[in-house]
């Protein structure tokens, strides 16, 4: 058994000499339900594409799903010029669906956190995507960047035009868009409104004035960090039905590891 606790207990333990063995493998939506109380949402996407899982030591200690990804997703333009921002809409939701998977959750148990699980699982995931371009959203980007550790590229974040309108109003009425964040402010409501109608109705906003009003501090004050990784095509033999898939499902992707070391190297030829 792993000495299990907090992470100073763990990072404690690997100074002692413990040698975790990591142990990274394909599984099922049911094993994401074990950590869906560790993250911040508490619920899971609609809709898992694939979802791997991490053992330290035998004990299950992690998970990454994946999902399909929204339509629309302005860091896209910058990560893949061209290949969804295309005149024609219906050609970019064919390619959207067909090229491109989401990094839907990375949630780790706390007790196993501290031992860059987070990132082995990114890198187990790249090592055999699903398809050729592969994107993440963290809200929490800026104080726990395991997405890049991993092998994804941190894409520069850029306003949209609703948001600096909200920004521009919030100024105008005196309202700190920290605010929102706890509080919601009657006088505001009519600006985070128009925030939320421009900004495509986008799943995250909420139905009441007060969710919309904490959605819209967050992304004012806190916004989501993208991230973007392109795969080698050697990496996509994975095809879902074809002999890499079964072998995959048979063996389970194996990321066997001593502490935060990996026998494997990650897929490269990330978006620039």
């Amino acid at each position: 058994m792993p000495p299990v606790g907090c992470p100073a207990v763990m990072v404690g333990a690997m100074r002692r000499g413990w040698r975790p063995t990591v142990r990274v493998r394909r599984t099922d939506a049911r094993f994401y339900d074990a950590f869906r109380r560790f993250h911040y949402l508490g619920s899971g996407p609609a809709v898992a594409a694939r979802v791997l899982g991490a053992w330290v030591d035998g004990e299950p200690a992690g998970v990454l799903v994946t999902s399909r990804p929204v339509l629309n997703g302005r860091w896209r333009a910058v990560a893949w010029p061209g290949v969804f921002d295309g005149p024609d809409k219906r050609v970019n939701a064919q390619r959207v669906n067909a090229l491109l998977r989401t990094i839907a959750r990375v949630v780790i148990d706390p007790r196993y956190r501290g031992l860059g699980l987070a990132a082995q699982l990114v890198r187990a995931y790249l090592r055999r995507p699903e398809t050729i371009y592969t994107e993440a959203l963290a809200a929490m980007g800026q104080a726990s960047p395991f997405f890049e550790r991993g092998g994804m590229t941190r894409l520069a974040h850029t306003t949209t035009q609703p948001e600096r309108r909200l920004a521009a109003e919030l100024q105008g009425l005196r309202v700190e868009p920290r605010r929102l964040l706890v509080v919601r402010v009657p006088r505001a409501d009519h600006a985070v409104a128009r925030w939320a109608s421009s900004s495509g109705g986008r799943r995250g906003h909420g139905t009441t004035p007060a969710e919309r009003a904490r959605a819209a501090g967050r992304a004012l004050v806190c916004p989501p960090v993208a991230y973007a990784a392109t795969a080698p095509s050697q990496t996509l033999a994975d095809r879902p039905g074809g002999r890499a898939d079964r072998e995959h499902r048979n063996q389970g992707d194996s990321d066997r590891a001593h502490g935060q070391a990996n026998d494997g190297r990650p897929a490269r030829g990330m978006a620039q």
